[in-house]
């Protein structure tokens, strides 16, 4: 028996039976799922390109495959800021009219080779070894551009004047470095922002979804920005805290506003904030939010009638200054009826198709007053995420205040909580409009939920379980593409 060849492995034998496209797509597949899995891992950040390398490795038939499969190739990560032989590779490998998507990482070591005084040139010197490599701003699907430095961030801005991006369909602009400068940075910085303004050399036609985090309102977004950006589908924004002190916005159109008393939307139109339509957006999210006035400058300007999801949590530094919690309150009143407190004209909702919405805020008396005052607004919701879970109270006022309401997503902190939602499920069951789906975090609760009481909670509606702090379900639209 020992002289015997060795029996070759059936499942590769299976698989390569398998017509090359259907194998084709599994690598893509594959390659998707594991770039989503390393991009939330730092420990991970230089294995991006293992799956690639390891698929192209496994036998000949499997290689020719790949090699075959530029789709495969077209995920180039850039971690410095000249030219590797792997991206190189890469690029050589996803043909000629492949969308391409980049993925500029400009942080940590990524200096090591340039120096931080280069940083504000890097946009500039990456589109210039990309160009002629076959990989022009033109071929680009998908943008992701990560920096630890503000500035840095900032200054790549410039990136989007001086080309253009027919084919860009999404993009991510993220700060991912510490939320409180350097006390002696406050004037450069300031700087830097005013200088370079997201702003596009020619409207990316096609860009459909744009994430924006470490945002300095009110410099980012102006006017010819807000005009370039209405085939927006998905829009998320989060703020830079920590560098609030360094921004003047009492000028603000919404800070103005604000000082003032018995405002109507009229008076908001003679300061010269127009509107500009979104006509496509379906999801938008404000996170991190530390000043009230910042947003509501924001949200002056945006018509997106069609949103159906929308997503608010507040910062606890935004608690810091005592003048938030008023600039607060007037924000959530203008999401609730597009109009400031007080204001005398008929109050309508500022997104009209809204069937989702998450908000979050870990102090308990605000918490409970916006949400009143939201979901007053929109009695039409069908799913409401609560991370925090500072209050339950609201949903169980009389009348109802969200009758249509399907599924619910809460964080517990302790077991007054949970019995809390068991209380809630009873009365909605009760009074006929039962919840159908619950989604429990209970990455807080000091002790495990107890088989017995999730099969007590289980009886009432479909429960779900996680641990995992700021679960979200989105990822799935980045496996299979946009």
């Amino acid at each position: 028996m020992s002289n015997l060849p060795p029996k070759p492995d059936s499942r590769l034998a299976r698989i390569n039976r398998l017509p090359p496209k259907i194998l084709s797509v599994i690598f893509i597949l594959c390659q998707r799922i594991w770039q989503i899995c390393t991009n939330q891992l730092e420990s991970h950040i230089g294995r991006s390109y293992e799956c690639q390398l390891a698929l192209s490795a496994v036998c000949r038939s499997w290689r020719e495959i790949a090699l075959d499969t530029t789709t495969l190739w077209t995920y180039i990560k850039l971690t410095r800021p000249t030219s590797s032989p792997l991206s190189e590779l890469f690029l050589s490998r996803s043909g000629n009219v492949e969308p391409l998507n980049i993925d500029l990482r400009m942080i940590g070591s990524f200096w090591q080779t340039g120096g931080h005084l280069h940083a504000g040139n890097s946009a500039v010197q990456i589109l210039n070894f990309l160009t002629p490599l076959g990989a022009p701003p033109s071929r680009w699907n998908s943008l992701h551009l990560e920096a630890d430095i503000i500035e840095t961030l900032y200054s790549s801005y410039l990136l989007f004047q001086q080309a253009s991006f027919p084919s860009l369909r999404s993009s991510r602009l993220i700060y991912s470095g510490s939320s409180e400068p350097a006390t002696d940075l406050g004037r450069e910085i300031q700087e830097t922002v005013r200088k370079a303004p997201l702003k596009f050399g020619e409207t990316p036609t096609q860009l459909r979804d744009l994430k924006l985090h470490g945002l300095l309102i009110p410099y980012l977004l102006g006017e010819s920005t807000h005009s370039q950006l209405r085939t927006l589908e998905y829009l998320e924004l989060k703020f830079a805290g920590g560098f609030l002190e360094l921004l003047d916005c009492d000028h603000l159109p919404a800070a103005i506003l604000l000082s003032g008393h018995n405002v109507n939307f009229s008076d908001m139109a003679a300061l010269g904030q127009p509107r500009v339509l979104y006509p496509s957006l379906k999801s938008l999210s404000i996170l991190n939010v530390s000043c009230a006035v910042w947003v509501l400058n924001h949200l002056l300007t945006l018509d997106a009638p069609q949103v159906t999801r929308f997503e608010l949590t507040i910062a606890l530094a935004h608690w810091y200054r005592m003048d938030n919690n008023i600039s607060q309150e007037q924000l959530i009143s203008y999401i609730a009826t597009s109009n400031l407190l007080h204001a005398t004209t008929v109050p309508k909702p500022l997104f009209p198709s809204l069937l989702h919405l998450t908000y979050s805020n870990a102090i308990i008396f605000a918490s409970e007053r916006d949400l009143k005052t939201l979901l007053s607004a929109y009695p039409q919701l069908i799913s409401l995420s609560i991370p925090d879970c500072t209050t339950l109270t609201p949903l169980f006022w009389r009348p109802w205040l969200v009758p249509w309401l399907e599924q619910l997503q809460v964080g517990v902190k302790d077991a007054k909580q949970l019995r809390k939602l068991k209380s809630l499920l009873i009365a909605r069951r009760e009074a006929g409009i039962p919840l159908r789906i619950v989604h429990v975090n209970h990455a807080a609760l000091g002790d495990p939920i107890t088989p017995a009481a999730l099969q007590e909670l289980e009886q009432l509606a479909e429960i779900s379980l996680t641990d995992t702090p700021d679960l979200k379900f989105a990822g799935l639209t980045d496996i299979w593409g946009q």
